[in-house]
């Protein structure tokens, strides 16, 4: 007969049978003994200093290899210091299990007792509780769960069940399988009835069009129409070398992309969810009719109304609709004849910048163009929040999107470097970089101490104005003083050198080109960049003024 194992080791057997090689994390009493026996089975903890960074971390390592990312935290204060980083990841779609404990709340709760499932769950996440089942198939459940629906799910493991014990009955992975939702038939007639009366027709690809796999059909969808492709951010080079590709359509599209696509007819958006960063606020297509499809109904019209909505996954949409389409002699789309693909091709990054550095500081998009010529071609690019991001979100290119982390969907800064220290563990290989201002790494200064102690090779960009840029450019478009939103200090070289951590201070383009060559690319380091943060990005001149088209497509 079988000896039975405590519920902590069920917790980590399950771990084990889910193939997890790393776990991010802040320790205490509620999870000491998972994490102590995790660590002696040969599982690599990765200790955190605050709850953010470890949940953060489990993000990056989800986003970058595409299955789960694993944190555990305490009870209470622990989990409560983890709602910000949760929050991101919920928005963000990365299946993230967050393991944690509870105590009894009684009549008058005390100590770290708080009602925790209200508070997950307002995060948009999912929380489990563990009462009387076999906390490693609890856990199993969790996983698959958080796997199917892309969000994080936070499996609660009281104390007294961790201590309890139980059959060591067999576990199995989560076999997760792609539910694909048909394609209409009214409304593949639809698009095809679009397409055929477009001239101008536009494109653009979502992470829905990613996970159905729909990708080749995308690009070969805009080949027999004509149209002029593009993606959202979080897609950002997908279709790079295409002829037809317009890069990021959205706040973050380049000045050529922009003039393009206000001459279109008509734009169907696969898989995306027509954010505010999409539409551009609203001003981007301002003659078009809009189209909308999605596998998840409640996505359609979720933040702007588009002229039609349709439930489908992509790829069988896409799929269903290329046998329709004429052939692309017959199809009246215009762009080619009108020169749109040569003006593509012939289009540098640096055409429409003129650079504003001088000798104490850099133009962030020319320090954003020193970064994407100098790092090696195979990087991972994670991005903080911030008014800088559209630059080296516009000016650094990756090689896959998948290598791109944008990290401001709750629009919080700060949660950059945790992710970006989560992916360099999980997907060792490409060069790891995290730009980030100097607020974001101030909110996440503690990190630091993880990059050191783990020796995570992750380059560390810090784009800083010595201010929050953003406000300073929302107090000077309401006339008031900016100076509440700048800083005096402290030296980053110093604090990320106090932290035992490699720094350097890059001010001009040759600085900056001779710190990334002397980064071994095996250890971290920090690069200090002051950047000029009085130039306004042009996707953020629209946040402060809102185009009228705005209230036309959002309720």
């Amino acid at each position: 007969m079988s000896t039975e194992i405590t519920g902590y080791a069920r917790l980590v057997d399950a771990l084990e049978c889910l193939g997890t090689r790393e776990m991010f994390g802040v320790m205490g009493v509620g999870n000491m003994h998972m994490v102590g026996e995790f660590a002696k089975r040969g599982g690599r903890y990765v200790a955190t200093r605050h709850e953010a960074g470890a949940v953060n971390m489990a993000d990056g390592q989800a986003r970058t290899t595409g299955g789960l990312g694993v944190c555990t935290v305490i009870q209470g204060p622990g989990l409560t210091n983890a709602i910000t980083a949760l929050t991101t990841a919920v928005r963000s779609a990365s299946p993230v299990l967050v393991i944690t404990s509870e105590l009894p709340l009684g009549r008058r709760p005390a100590g770290q007792a708080i009602e925790q499932e209200p508070l997950v769950t307002a995060t948009g996440a999912t929380y489990l509780r563990v009462t009387d089942a076999d906390p490693g198939a609890a856990l199993i459940e969790a996983a698959e769960l958080a796997l199917r629906e892309r969000r994080p799910v936070v499996l609660s493991v009281p104390g007294a069940v961790q201590r309890r014990t139980w059959p060591p009955a067999p576990l199995a992975a989560p076999a997760v399988r792609l539910h694909r939702v048909p394609a209409a038939e009214a409304d593949v007639t639809l698009l095809a009835r679009l397409f055929a009366s477009a001239t101008h027709p536009v494109v653009v690809a979502g992470r829905g069009a990613q996970w159905s796999g729909a990708g080749d059909a995308v690009a070969e969808l805009a080949e027999r129409t004509g149209a002029l492709l593009g993606t959202t951010a979080l897609l950002k080079d997908r279709f790079r070398g295409h002829p037809a590709d317009v890069g990021v359509v959205g706040g973050f599209s380049h000045p050529l992309a922009r003039d393009l696509l206000g001459a279109a007819d008509l734009v169907v958006t696969l898989g995306a969810s027509l954010s505010v960063w999409t539409i551009a606020r609203g001003g981007l297509f301002p003659r078009a009719t809009l189209v909308q499809c999605d596998h998840d109904a409640d996505a359609i019209g979720g933040q702007a109304r588009p002229d039609h909505g349709i439930v489908a996954d992509v790829r069988a949409l896409v799929e269903a609709l290329l046998p329709r389409l004429p052939d692309p002699d017959e199809a009246p789309a215009r762009w080619a004849a009108e020169g749109a693909f040569d003006r593509l091709a012939a289009r540098k990054p640096d055409d429409d910048v003129v650079d504003g550095s001088d000798e104490d500081r850099l133009d962030p998009r020319t320090a954003a163009m020193v970064l994407d010529r100098t790092l090696p071609a195979d990087r991972v690019l994670t991005v903080d929040g911030g008014h800088y991001i559209g630059f080296p979100t516009e000016f650094i290119a990756v090689p896959d999107p998948r290598q791109y982390q944008f990290t401001l969907t709750f629009g919080a800064i700060g949660q950059a470097l945790g992710v970006a220290i989560g992916a360099a563990v999980a997907k060792p290989g490409p060069a790891h970089v995290c730009v980030i201002g100097d607020g974001g790494l101030a909110t996440s200064i503690a990190d630091l101490d993880t990059v050191v102690r783990e020796a995570v090779p992750l380059l560390i960009v810090v784009f800083n104005d010595m201010a929050y840029g953003a406000e300073i450019h929302h107090l000077r478009h309401e006339g008031l003083p900016d100076e509440i939103a700048r800083f005096t200090g402290p030296d980053l070289v110093e604090v990320a050198a106090g932290f035992g951590c490699d720094a350097r201070r890059a001010a001009t383009a040759t600085e900056l080109t001779d710190a990334v060559r002397g980064w071994s690319g095996d250890a971290p380091l920090l690069i200090d960049v002051p950047i000029d943060g009085l130039l306004l990005a042009h996707w953020y001149a629209e946040v402060l003024d809102p185009p009228r088209q705005l209230t036309r497509r959002t309720g």
